[in-house]
């Protein structure tokens, strides 16, 4: 039984972990650059877009090898990135899907911010801040967020 505000509303189930929002162009394009960076081999298509889900940390660990002081230099440098190209909306993406990841949500919130401001046209960055919402309780944000997504790119569902 559902009492409240919401009492009447339908449920919605949000699964925002990279499988629905399209944060890959972003992540990949980050990727590609902190280890390109680093002088290290970028890896082919398919391996790059095993990065696409899982956390960055774990990412770089297991599939380019890298040890604790190796994914923090990546991760450095992936932030160097957005200093090469401030104005890329995608790499704000991926910086806040990298800090998403570390649990850094205040520094994702403002990533995804900055990345709206660059491009208010990027669903992504709309549906990431729809995550940062639903994992801090504001299912009302989160479904604010999610439909400007889809009114933005109204295939992005």
């Amino acid at each position: 039984m559902r009492a409240g505000r919401f009492a009447d509303a339908d449920p919605v189930l949000f699964d925002l972990d990279g499988t629905l929002t399209a944060s890959g162009p972003g992540i990949i394009s980050s990727v590609r650059y902190a280890l390109a960076t680093m002088g290290r081999p970028v890896p082919d298509d398919a391996t790059l877009d095993r990065f696409i889900g899982p956390p960055l940390l774990d990412s770089f660990r297991d599939l380019c090898g890298f040890d604790p002081a190796e994914v923090t230099v990546a991760i450095a440098a992936y932030r160097e990135g957005l200093r090469v190209a401030p104005r890329s909306a995608e790499m704000q993406n991926g910086l806040g899907n990298a800090l998403f990841d570390k649990g850094d949500k205040e520094g994702a919130l403002a990533a995804y911010c900055e990345a709206i401001r660059l491009d208010p046209r990027l669903a992504a960055a709309h549906a990431n801040m729809a995550r940062i919402s639903e994992t801090g309780g504001d299912l009302s944000a989160a479904l604010r967020a999610c439909r400007e997504a889809i009114r933005v790119e109204p295939g992005f569902a």
